[in-house]
């Protein structure tokens, strides 16, 4: 089952992006407001350009593109000091985006983010299926399941007398 054509989900973004408002809290990150137009821009350069492949019948990975141009935004959105509901928003489209590729580990800090914890809730069902070792821990941790299980050996990468937050001098 798929959430959200390929052509929807980018319609949306561009629609989403429409939206934006200049940021006006206090800033993030040094400088950032100086490129935020501009790379507002690139993204809405870059999103009109995955909807044309997708109308040219060119759907192959377009769907990840336009995701990773929502976490972009987001980011951005974020580092210039926007209202918390407006990249709030931007890491939910995300992670949409990263559930319609079948992607829930990846969707997990995302919908964490966003503050979506009914999402959070009805996917907890699934089984993580991938992902790096920090996606899963997130993912346990996210609904409440508690840290998993250290690998076989003492969770040391099999380094003798490797670094241990709870150890002694």
């Amino acid at each position: 089952m798929e959430f959200l054509t390929v052509d929807g989900y980018v319609s949306l973004l561009l629609e989403e992006l429409g939206r934006i408002e200049p940021p006006s809290g206090p800033v993030r990150r040094i400088g950032v407001l100086e490129h935020v137009p501009s790379a507002l821009d690139i993204i809405r350069r870059d999103l009109n350009a995955v909807g044309a492949a997708v109308t040219a019948g060119n759907v192959a990975g377009k769907l990840g593109f336009a995701t990773d141009l929502a976490l972009e935004t987001a980011s951005y959105l974020y580092a210039a000091g926007a209202p918390h509901e407006s990249w709030r928003r931007w890491s939910a489209l995300t992670a949409f985006g990263r559930l319609s590729l079948h992607d829930p580990v990846t969707a997990c800090p995302y919908l964490v983010l966003a503050g979506e914890w009914d999402c959070l809730m009805v996917l907890r069902r699934l089984a993580p299926g991938g992902g790096s070792p920090a996606a899963r821990a997130l993912w346990q941790l996210a609904w409440g399941a508690g840290a998993p299980p250290p690998p076989p050996g003492g969770g040391d990468g099999g380094r003798a007398g490797g670094p241990r937050l709870a150890a002694g001098p």
